[in-house]
């Protein structure tokens, strides 16, 4: 485990999407294309888990755009975002600055405007509708997991379940989190390394 409570959530929903994957057959996630929205502690550190797991993370959001990666993201995108939004509190926007491999649409949401096998809303709640699942479903995607509190309308949920892609509460996936953080704290109280 790494000690910090703040990864333990994005952690946490990214093993919970492991263990749930692993049901149906699929092993790895090397290569699932995987758009994200938020880029707070939750989305973040689910983008830093499926980076270690090799998948190609297609998108990040803020409440100004989306970022989408050109050929998926990297460590050094991953860690311009981080420094970003922990310590300057900007836009995501920003890594203009910086790369030439991403770009930045304004007041857009990753759905609309990406291919991707998984979905993993981060940002807030009542985030997805039936609209974004149009585009979900439009751009391939076969499984949404939440890392928010009820990003996903009801309406969006019916349909989600309706047009059969594997949807994750996050009242099931946020367990991961809620586990992981007990067992930070309780290596943390021990003094394990």
């Amino acid at each position: 485990l790494t000690g910090q409570r703040e990864q333990a959530t994005g952690f946490g929903v990214i093993y919970f999407l492991q263990n749930v994957l692993s049901r149906y057959g699929v092993q790895n996630l090397q290569s699932i294309r995987v758009a994200i929205s938020g880029a707070g502690n939750v989305a973040l550190y689910a983008a830093y888990k499926l980076l270690q797991l090799q998948a190609t993370v297609v998108a990040v959001s803020d409440s100004n755009g989306c970022l989408l990666f050109d050929g998926g993201m990297t460590w050094d995108h991953w860690k311009q975002i981080h420094m970003v939004k922990t310590g300057a509190k900007g836009s995501v926007e920003k890594l203009l600055d910086t790369f030439d491999d991403v770009q930045f649409l304004p007041h857009e949401k990753p759905w609309r405007n990406c291919e991707c096998d998984i979905a993993i809303p981060c940002a807030t709640q009542n985030e997805v509708d039936e609209g974004d699942v149009a585009y979900l479903l439009q751009h391939s995607c076969r499984c949404v997991i939440e890392g928010a509190n009820m990003p996903c309308t009801m309406q969006a949920m019916k349909m989600l379940l309706q047009k059969q892609v594997l949807y994750i509460p996050g009242k099931a996936s946020n367990a991961g989190g809620v586990a992981v953080s007990g067992l930070e704290m309780a290596q943390n109280a021990s003094k394990m390394p």
